[in-house]
């Protein structure tokens, strides 16, 4: 295949690359790339009208695109006329809301994209939430080019496999119709397979019948077949007749490629289950049979090792994404922990419904693995039966009616020996699902027969556990690499995968996918009048800024409470000191502070409210707690910051009591303490990026509320208020469940911008960078429609004309992995300031891929960003540099993070409020990073 001249096709990796020993050749076949509907018409309004005009027909418009998009698609059974019917009805719902729009030129084109492209979601018969994937997102900006082109030119190797054929002529759709109906299903598989094998001569790996009225088989294998056929079997000693009819329905192709993805994922996904007998749970497959074993000091878990693979359209082709995956089984069973939960109620003196209240708190909600199938299967507990056990369940079977304890022994040999146990009422997880009569997706597990899956709080604060659970999963590049290999060399060896491709002219690529990429120069980092950079192997500048003043002077506190336990008093009276002395070079000069020793942790929030009340001018309050109280930590920072708001540091004491410790942890705190008054230990040396106008930059962030109100979830917004990116102001709301986020998230992005007015002489910023992360699967529908849409309209109610905005979606949680091609013996991780805008990327998306930090155990991941509005005068090279130096400007940290500083903030901003605050921070601190 020939490469592109804009370097969005693959280089050919060199002759060192290892081969897939069971792959068939490649030869010189031509490929078809799947087709995108881009659209093709941009309309602009014949009048521009007033903004309040401009504000009604936005907010009808997104209201329309939001109801659209949540409708219903034909399904499969639906006649031609059906669709077409919804087709014309969709499109003209789309067509009617343009036409009546009388916004100003650039929110028409944008209103005007974002119908075109769920238009076309709609024509390809998607729902938004399944087939996020194929929404046309990329801004037309990027239409002509979509790739950078600033950096050293560099060649990757990313965990993909080109998948080869003419997707656009591959399946044929047939009905079947049966006379009389047969309502058993493995009847109607049998009478299709026996039409299918029998009288036509097709083998079973030509074509596909589950049962339902669907019959997929390759186009090869329909070129000649008979439609039709009779059978004869008995039922009840009576020998019936039935007629099995085919009706072609369509090829499965064109303008539906869609749903060959779909139809080439099952099949995948059978393969994996069915022929190489791994177990899927969630959306990974494992193999059970090589657990890993680890145990620590009376810690015992088994680590499935398995692999997440799906099969999608690329800028690179058809390409199969595998990723390592590792399923954390815990060796106790549930019937233990329900055990240890009546131990521990008993020691908190709790009793009857009170101590089985405390028992559910440990076992509702948990994920457990059945281990005793062949398939292993994982399940959601939703309650505890305390009046149901393993004698007194019954169930009907083939041989009667049997008790639960008969049926496992029946059906499983297996002989259960708590017969008190109460059972555990679940529902299954993943795809497949156990449905009972009544159709809920409900079951009963016996809790010494189920294993918790996961890892519990204490096992993470266990550092020598963790140690021996990531020496496994902390795959080093060569390693997994190597995996990757293993995997695709037992797929394409199996025989009956082999066969079933041949008939469906399929085939792999006998290596992994490379991509250009390119390696971004290092950020230029500066400390007052000092210019400084770092070494891209190393990323790191602890020492740079370690005696240097802040860049951004803060305003030292002039009243401090200092808590700490009494038995610490000497301990606090040295880190104190510490503090001083690290913290003078820095421009931190704090008064000596009010020491408050307690006696129990449960004096401290009666302390800090007496001495908050006796000493009105504290602005600074530091505390010291004993251990990990986590009730005791979320009590300060709950009074703290919203009772009584005040800025504060909590630390831990055995963080600060490790030999030889204490000084390095005085330094970050002190970095930490300044940087929450108002500070800036480094800035940024804009002067490369060739800026025109002001920018304000904003990430956000969700986290689900650990609080007493279900579902609820805390959105989290941080803005840059200043060009050197220095001063920042937050906001904080809470989004219900299933509630979308759209209106809040434009009036928040509105006070944002009086903010930042008020602090500019009432001008407001010439262009908005929007980092948005938090967006779950299936979400970028309703980002794309309803978000944009929003935050525009409140930018141009506000602002007129003048704000630009770039609106860009933020992934942490992704399957691509990048490896530099070897050298030598051994892989390596790309250097920070690796970009990938190519091979990998979706055709429909402007998107690309930034390696922002320097990893050396295991496999780095990139961030992803998907770019869904862009009306800045900003080149592609510009929004990828300042997207990576903002990756530098957290400061938390003195190296680059995975993630835009504004998103990292905004992250931790939203965790504090969701795991320990769980109500809406006091305005007073909405201009200080508190939540570091």
């Amino acid at each position: 295949m020939a490469d592109r001249e804009d370097g969005g096709s693959q280089e050919r990796g060199g002759g060192d690359q290892r081969q897939f020993r069971s792959g068939r050749s490649v030869g010189g076949r031509t490929v078809r790339r799947p087709r995108f509907s881009p659209s093709s018409s941009d309309d602009k309004p014949k009048q521009s009208p007033s903004p309040e005009q401009g504000d009604r027909n936005a907010r009808d418009i997104r209201a329309r695109v939001s109801r659209t998009v949540s409708r219903e698609s034909p399904d499969s059974q639906s006649s031609e006329e059906e669709r077409a019917a919804f087709d014309r009805a969709r499109r003209d719902a789309y067509v009617e809301a343009e036409r009546s729009s009388l916004a100003a030129p650039r929110e028409s084109r944008l209103t005007a994209e974002i119908a075109r492209n769920i238009e076309g979601m709609a024509r390809m018969q998607l729902t938004p939430r399944e087939r996020e994937e194929d929404l046309m997102t990329r801004p037309a900006k990027y239409n002509a080019v979509k790739t950078g082109s600033e950096g050293q030119k560099i060649v990757l190797l990313c965990n993909y496999v080109r998948l080869l054929g003419d997707l656009s002529d591959t399946v044929v759709q047939y009905d079947a119709q049966f006379n009389p109906d047969e309502p058993i299903r493995r009847n109607r598989i049998d009478f299709v397979s026996r039409l299918m094998m029998d009288e036509n001569k097709i083998p079973i790996t030509a074509f596909v019948y589950n049962g339902q009225a669907i019959v997929f088989m390759s186009v090869q294998a329909a070129g000649q077949i008979q439609l039709k056929a009779s059978h004869t079997f008995q039922r009840e000693g009576e020998v019936r007749g039935i007629t099995v009819t085919l009706t072609k329905a369509r090829v499965i192709g064109g303008d539906r490629l869609e749903e060959i993805y779909t139809f080439l994922n099952n099949r995948k996904n059978k393969w994996l289950d069915q022929y190489l007998g791994l177990s899927q749970l969630g959306r990974a497959h494992y193999d059970a049979t090589k657990a890993i074993k680890v145990s620590d000091g009376g810690t015992t878990v088994y680590l499935y090792p398995g692999f997440e693979t799906s099969i999608a359209p690329y800028d690179g082709g058809c390409l199969l994404n595998i990723d390592n995956r590792f399923k954390v089984i815990r060796a106790t069973t549930m019937l233990q922990i329900v055990n240890d939960g009546f131990g521990m109620a008993n020691r908190q003196n709790l009793k009857g419904m009170e101590a089985t209240s405390f028992v559910e708190e440990q076992v509702v909600g948990s994920i457990v693995i059945a281990q005793y199938a062949d398939k292993k299967r994982t399940y959601r507990i939703n309650a505890v039966e305390w009046n149901q056990t393993v004698d007194s369940f019954r169930m009907e079977i083939r041989d009667g009616n049997v008790s639960l304890r008969e049926y496992y022994k029946k059906r499983y040999d297996i002989t259960i020996r708590d017969g008190k146990q109460p059972l555990l009422m679940a529902e299954e997880t993943g795809a497949a699902r156990f449905k009972m009569k009544d159709q809920n997706r409900v079951c009963y597990l016996v809790p010494e027969l189920v294993n918790p899956t996961g890892l519990t709080d204490d096992m993470r604060g266990n550092f020598h556990f963790m140690k021996a659970v990531s020496d496994h999963t902390l795959q080093k590049s060569q390693l997994r690499l190597d995996k990757i290999y293993d995997f695709m060399e037992n797929l394409l060896g199996n025989p009956k995968v082999e066969a079933e491709m041949r008939a469906w002219n399929l085939q792999f690529e006998n290596n992994l996918l490379t991509t250009p990429a390119r390696a971004l120069r290092p950020v230029g980092m500066i400390q007052g009048g000092k210019k400084f950079s770092y070494t891209t192997d190393r990323a790191d500048w602890t020492t740079d800024i370690r005696s240097g003043k802040f860049h951004y002077p803060f305003v030292n506190a002039v009243g401090i409470l200092y808590l700490f336990p009494r038995m610490l008093n000497r301990m606090a009276e040295q880190f104190w000191v510490e503090m001083q002395q690290v913290g003078r070079p820095m421009g931190w000069n704090p008064p000596n502070p009010e020491v408050v020793p307690y006696n129990s942790d449960r004096d401290i929030v009666r302390l800090l409210r007496q001495k908050m009340a006796q000493f009105n001018s504290t602005e600074l309050v530091i505390v010291i707690l004993p251990n990990k109280l986590k009730n005791r930590y979320d009590e300060v920072k709950h009074l703290l910051c919203v009772e009584m708001p005040v800025l504060s540091q909590v630390i831990v004491k055995r963080t600060i009591e490790k030999p030889g410790a204490m000084k390095t942890v005085a330094t970050k705190v002190a970095l930490q303490m300044g940087a929450k008054l108002g500070g800036a230990p480094w800035g940024l040396d804009l002067s490369r990026f060739n800026l025109r106008g002001s920018i304000m930059f904003i990430g956000v962030d969700t986290y689900h509320d650990s609080g007493r109100i279900a579902g609820r979830s805390v959105v989290a917004m941080v803005a840059t208020m200043n060009n050197e990116l220095t001063t920042f102001q937050c906001k904080v709301f809470f989004q219900a469940a299933r509630q979308e986020i759209g209106s809040e998230l434009g009036a928040n992005v509105g006070l944002l911008l009086d903010e930042y007015a008020k602090k500019h002489g009432g001008r407001f910023p010439d262009n908005v960078i929007f980092y948005r992360d938090g967006v779950g699967n299936g979400q970028l529908p309703m980002v794309f429609a309803n978000e944009i849409m929003a935050v525009k309209s409140e930018i141009r109610r506000r602002c007129g004309d003048g704000t630009r905005l770039a609106y860009i979606v933020v992934t942490k949680r992704h399957n691509t992995r990048f490896i530099v091609e070897p050298r030598g013996k051994d892989t390596e991780n790309p250097l920070p300031g690796t970009v990938v805008d190519t091979g990998c990327t979706k055709p429909n998306r402007m998107d690309f891929f930034i390696v922002s930090q320097s990893v050396r155990q295991g496999t780095v991941s990139p961030a992803y960003y998907n770019i869904l509005l862009d009306e800045t005068l900003l080149t592609l090279d510009q929004i990828q540099a300042l997207t990576y130096a903002l990756c530098c400007m957290y400061f938390n940290w003195s190296g680059p993070v995975k993630v835009p500083a504004n998103c990292q903030n905004a992250h931790k901003l939203a965790f504090v409020v969701g795991q320990s605050i769980h109500e809406t921070p006091h305005r007073d601190l909405e201009q200080f990073l508190y939540y570091l």
